[in-house]
């Protein structure tokens, strides 16, 4: 899901400006880091129960972190003294879920059949209505 890639997005970022010196060797350290990409992943991968497989091609990590100022990124620690990981989680495994309920129950409808779309666009507003409400 896209919460899950913003989530892997998040902590590699956050990764690799952690691993950064804070005064020299920047550059070198950048494309040290930028190499080891993989073996990044499978850290990552293993501290916060993410599949490697989950983060992207690394090439894609690469060309993003050519164009973006690595240290204009928070940090871990900034990261997570502001809760950031953990509420893409909370956010991914329970309030995603619990809005999209509603889609899930809901039936498809044939376009040409006007009558069956509003009966159906109705019973989708009941619902969605009820579960505002906490029903």
């Amino acid at each position: 899901s896209r919460a899950h890639r913003v989530l892997c997005h998040t902590v590699v970022c956050a990764t690799l400006r952690q691993r950064m010196p804070s005064v020299f060797g920047k550059d070198s350290a950048k494309k040290k880091e930028l190499q080891n990409l993989e073996e990044t992943f499978k850290d990552i991968g293993l501290k916060y129960k993410i599949a490697p497989n989950n983060f992207g091609p690394t090439e894609d990590y690469v060309n993003f972190f050519k164009k973006v100022d690595l240290f204009a990124l928070p940090d871990m620690t900034k990261t997570q003294k502001k809760g950031w990981i953990e509420t893409l989680r909370n956010l991914e495994g329970n309030v995603l879920p619990k809005l999209l309920a509603p889609i899930k129950a809901s039936a498809a409808v044939d376009p040409s059949d006007k009558k069956h779309q509003i009966m159906l666009s109705r019973q989708y507003q009941m619902q969605v209505s009820n579960q505002l409400a906490g029903q």
